[in-house]
């Protein structure tokens, strides 16, 4: 990673007095993140739901029903990107990236006998920034430009928790193991390694549209202020989370020029 971090930086520092182009690119669109530890959790929440939700369903003092909470991991990507040229195929330079997975849950039960509302939710917001070492190369020009591209960096992640579990008195059993109460920021972050093909359409001289997908590998961890990991369901912290998935990329590339490359040729 140092190495290949020394190399781009002496690009950065060659490009006033190197012969080629800057390229500016920006795109956006879905992505998928793993996020395996964190949706274990939410799949034992959903689990509690559902019991509960059947026990209740047969009393006849207590009416609702709360839905499950929907699994993390997809969202919207949006990237900008910013390369030198020093040939036709050929592009080193640095890529932002940023990236929102959200899930919302609410339901209430109504005590009929007491019009007491007992309230259960769950909020999950998490977002990631990359900043990234990127390198793009063209191998196949046939009006249509196929490419590829390889990405090494690091992930910048927040998340935020917020939940309520509120169960009917009711309830005619002893419930333990409930997810706690909960209004929780985490953050951290982990590097990261991200492949992609791409296509892209000439549109005229230095402009092209550009489609590509990306495969991500990347492993960050997570902690609150007092250094505890995520507990979403009260079974324990999880130590790490799945960054990797899958994202399709819509943009464009604009050549934007070397400042002084003119007069020097």
């Amino acid at each position: 990673m140092k190495g290949l971090a020394a190399i781009c930086l002496l690009l950065l520092l060659a490009w006033p007095a190197a012969a080629g182009s800057l390229e500016f690119a920006l795109g956006g669109g879905p992505t998928a993140v793993a996020l395996v530890e964190i949706n274990a959790d939410v799949d034992r929440v959903n689990a509690i739901i559902r019991h509960v939700n059947e026990t209740l369903a047969l009393l006849p003092n207590v009416e609702g029903q709360v839905p499950e909470a929907e699994r993390l991991g997809g969202g919207i990507c949006l990237e900008a990107a910013e390369r030198y040229r020093p040939n036709d195929w050929l592009g080193i330079g640095g890529r932002l990236s940023y990236a929102r997975s959200a899930s919302e849950m609410s339901g209430e039960y109504l005590s009929t006998d007491t019009s007491e509302i007992s309230t259960v939710e769950m909020d999950l917001d998490l977002v990631a920034v990359g900043v990234l070492l990127d390198m793009t190369f063209d191998f196949l020009d046939a009006g249509i430009i196929l490419g590829g591209g390889l990405s090494a960096g690091y992930y910048f992640v927040g998340l935020s928790h917020t939940s309520l579990f509120e169960i009917p008195q009711e309830y005619p059993e002893a419930l333990s193991g409930l997810p706690p109460d909960a209004q929780t920021q985490y953050s951290g972050g982990g590097f990261g390694l991200e492949a992609s093909l791409s296509v892209s359409i000439p549109i005229f001289s230095g402009f092209s549209i550009e489609t590509a997908v990306a495969y991500r590998y990347a492993q960050a961890t997570l902690a609150d202020g007092s250094g505890q990991h995520p507990d979403l369901d009260g079974n324990g912290p999880v130590d790490g989370t799945d960054l990797s998935g899958m994202t399709v990329r819509i943009g464009f590339s604009l050549d934007v020029g070397i400042p002084g490359s003119d007069e020097k040729e």
